[in-house]
């Protein structure tokens, strides 16, 4: 080789190839990684293709969803292999004392798949079960096929997988109408498979289950178990994402009353409100930050908007701004993150007086973050906004007397007061400590049953509220069949509103026989409405015979639950005698109680009254005239008639 210069040069050809070598290693190196950074991974293709669902192309996302999974789905039919993990085999029994003999077919399983053949197979599952609102709210397509979902969902083989399959078997449908074949045994089978994966909805059914000994032997012990460690997931997340749960507490059937449903008034008071702080309104532009900060029944949240309207309002000094718009730059919420503009928000808000903006400067305080941290002032902070009741301080200062972090020993019995009152207003943490300390036994009597409700109440309220709600919006855009399933899901966590909104759905359909089913697991649960019904469907002999003596039974139960409509309608058996003696004192009592439970009862109790009277004044006739007989009346008022016709002939008559 020659050199610039004309010279002859020698290079070593080992060294040079080498070099070559390197480079071209790590260029190749670099372009598989960088491949496989570009490649999606299963989240993001499960979110991805959950979305495209939702759209009116969902049909093209199906097939292609079903040409990834055929392979594995067909080798899986062909030779399951022995390695497979079944959860209805003797192994995962050994706790799960089912009341009913579980049946003997065993489902195949297949090996562990790739991560994102398990997401299509489950999301395969879903559209086939009715989970998935195919094309979006607004429109009422679904696919029912049991079969298929089962299959899909036997291939997927995670505990969301088997969750959904015990829903299948607890609620089988052939085309959208509801078959008698139920396999109760198996489906809890596969519930406790999936609560020992760690899945929330499993536990929380279990949980039900065992408390009220459904199929399974009553344990509250177990009850609590189960329930704690769903109520510690949901409390954790709740926590980590700050997310605000707000109860959907729509029963259909009063809602079918009054006419109106709840996302219409909710519309129409956002409308309001939006035009009074368009016009500058500082009130107005506090409750469209909040409504947009929270998100409504029908409306998800919006951190700009309500950050917008923040702005707006605390440019004009409103504490109740400040607070907010300190905690969205805190947390960097609808803007960037700026923690100095945070606290000089929130100390100007503090000093006003705002509960929002003491407690939250109080938590800064106490975990040190962009401040010094000072656990005095902020337990000052909280006891300031404790005096306006309010719940996040009052849970603070129950978490520092819980922990010893006030004084160095830790007092219980001061940490449940202020829990409670908490609780009281609805804080879903403070609902869970009390759950814990009611379970131990700290600060109180342990009584199972009394943590038991509490940790039912932090799931309503945290977790099986958002069933309700998707439920909701399916009925309202009048997809009732997907209604319906959200319904039963949160049915079988033992939400009382979604038993009773299923009956009545049901009711609707002329289903009497599953409508009864689910009144009676609402009846269980003190629900007056459930026993008036359940009075009802045994009075008129709806999905069963008729039965008057039971029908007032459920009527007795439902009235002295403050029901002004079952009260009535003892007023009515005590009346005429059906199923229960007649006694009209009784009954007027009952109508009485009934007017006092309702005051908007006043014209039908009255002319009820009014009927009593002329009942009772009808029965009591013969005793009232001195005691006679009705014969002795009879003959007194024919001599009577003979005596006037005799007088009228001798008169006009004879005289002639």
């Amino acid at each position: 080789i020659r050199d610039r210069y004309g010279g002859r040069k020698t290079i070593n050809c080992s060294l040079m190839f080498l070099r070559t070598f390197l480079i071209s290693f790590l260029a190749a190196t670099f372009i598989v990684n960088s491949l496989q950074t570009e490649k999606p991974t299963p989240e993001e293709l499960q979110k991805a293709w959950l979305q495209a669902l939702k759209t009116k192309a969902w049909r093209s996302t199906v097939e292609e969803l079903k040409q990834k999974v055929a392979p594995f789905l067909t080798a899986s039919s062909q030779s399951p292999p022995k390695q497979a993990l079944d959860p209805t085999t003797e192994d995962h029994q050994e706790n799960l004392q089912v009341t009913e003999e579980p049946t003997t077919q065993t489902p195949k399983v297949p090996v562990k798949l790739p991560p994102e053949i398990e997401c299509a197979s489950e999301l395969l599952g879903d559209v086939y079960s009715g989970v998935i609102n195919l094309g979006g709210y607004f429109s009422t397509q679904i696919i029912l096929n049991d079969q298929k979902a089962m299959e899909y969902y036997l291939l997927a083989s995670t505990p969301a997988a088997y969750r959904r399959i015990a829903f299948i078997l607890l609620h089988p449908r052939d085309g959208g109408a509801p078959k008698s074949k139920i396999d109760v045994a198996k489906a809890l089978v596969y519930y406790d498979f999936a609560a020992r994966s760690g899945d929330v909805e499993a536990q929380i059914v279990l949980g039900y289950r065992y408390f009220y000994g459904h199929n399974l032997p009553k344990s509250c012990q177990l009850a609590v178990e189960y329930l704690d460690k769903a109520a510690s997931k949901v409390v954790k997340t709740a926590k980590e994402r700050n997310i605000k749960f707000m109860s959907d507490e729509v029963r259909l059937s009063e809602e079918q009353v009054n006419g109106r449903d709840r996302i219409s008034e909710e519309q129409d008071i956002v409308q309001f409100y939006k035009y009074s702080a368009d016009t500058g309104d500082v009130e107005a532009q506090v409750t469209m930050g909040l409504f947009y900060k929270q998100g409504g029944i029908d409306s998800p949240s919006d951190a700009l908007k309500a950050f917008q309207y923040f702005s707006s309002a605390a440019a004009k000094g409103d504490s109740v701004a400040m607070a907010n718009l300190g905690y969205m730059y805190a947390h960097g919420v609808g803007t960037e993150s700026n923690n100095d503009t945070a606290i000089n928000l929130l100390k100007q808000a503090a000093d006003k007086g705002s509960s929002h903006a003491q407690t939250f400067l109080g938590e800064l305080y106490l975990k040190g973050h962009g401040i010094k941290p000072n656990t005095l002032l902020a337990k000052k902070l909280f006891l300031k906004a404790a005096q306006q009741n309010y719940p996040e301080a009052l849970f603070h200062l129950g978490n520092m007397y819980f922990e010893g972090t006030i004084i160095d020993k830790r007092d219980y019995a001061q940490a449940l007061g202020y829990y409670q009152r908490a609780a009281t207003l609805g804080h879903l943490g403070a609902l869970y400590k009390m759950g814990q300390m009611n379970k131990l036994g700290l600060g109180t009597v342990s009584y199972c049953p009394n943590a038991f409700k509490l940790l039912k109440k932090v799931l309503e309220r945290g977790y099986i509220s958002h069933f309700t709600k998707e439920a909701y919006n399916y009925y309202r855009n009048g997809n009732e069949e997907m209604a319906l399933i959200a319904y039963e899901r949160a049915s079988d966590m033992g939400l009382e509103l979604a038993q009773s909104n299923v009956a009545w759905l049901y009711e609707e359909k002329k289903n009497y026989s599953l409508a009864l089913g689910f009144y009676r697991d609402a009846a269980e649960l003190e629900s007056a409405e459930a026993h008036l019904k359940l009075g009802d469907f045994y009075y008129y002999g709806l999905g069963t015979t008729s039965n008057l003596e039971k029908a007032a039974s459920y009527y007795l139960v439902s009235s002295e639950l403050r029901n002004p409509q079952s009260t009535f309608n003892l007023g009515v058996m005590h009346q005429f005698g059906l199923g229960l003696p007649v006694d009209f004192h009784l009954a007027k009592r009952y109508y009485d109680m009934a007017l006092e439970q309702s005051p908007d009862a006043y014209l039908p109790v009255t002319i009820a009254l009014i009927g009593l009277s002329a009942h009772q004044l009808y029965e009591n006739i013969p005793t009232q005239l001195w005691g006679y007989d009705w014969d002795t009346i009879a003959i007194c008022v024919c001599v009577f008639l003979l005596i006037i016709l005799g007088y009228v002939r001798q008169r006009f008559f004879v005289q002639r």
